[in-house]
């Protein structure tokens, strides 16, 4: 979905990378640094996240994480770019039709659900706690499924929403 039609607090391409070119993330790519571990890559995406929020007031923690990481899943997952475990580390990017799927696809697994659903609006992602209670559970329906974090999102049902009408 288009940051347009998404409710998104910035929609133009001008803004979005203006935003995005302040957060460092070379630490993400600098192979001389050895592999990432999930804690270390949770630290500077929780730093990342702050530094967007500080430089861009009108995101939310949800907006800034979603910015971050529909950038990390084309560099780092599509891209095949990064340190050595990072494409397992990076986070799908949280939206409507990822919790739609989730919904779906975890239908009985309510402990997945509890916190994959705590809220159900980005705008809503208004601290990184609550944000991290998602991520906590997309890490539980990953492990579920025998899948990579990121990989999460093929049970994203987005493409519901821009389906155009004839």
């Amino acid at each position: 979905m288009s940051a347009l039609r998404s409710g998104a607090p910035i929609k133009s391409r001008r803004d979005v990378y203006t935003a995005l070119r302040q957060v460092d993330f070379d630490p993400l790519f600098d192979k001389a640094k050895g592999p990432i571990s999930h804690a270390a890559f949770d630290e500077w995406h929780a730093a990342a996240v702050d530094r967007l929020l500080g430089v861009e007031p009108r995101l939310t923690v949800g907006w800034a994480a979603k910015m971050i990481n529909v950038y990390l899943k084309t560099r780092c997952y599509i891209g095949a770019q990064g340190r050595h475990h990072l494409s397992e580390a990076i986070h799908p990017p949280i939206d409507a039709g990822l919790w739609i799927g989730l919904r779906r696809e975890f239908s009985d697994r309510p402990n997945i659900l509890k916190q994959t659903h705590c809220v159900e609006k980005i705008k809503d992602i208004v601290d990184y706690a609550t944000y991290m209670c998602i991520i906590s559970g997309c890490r539980d329906a990953a492990r579920a499924v025998g899948c990579k974090l990121i990989e999460v999102e093929q049970f994203w049902a987005g493409t519901e929403f821009t389906a155009v009408k004839r």
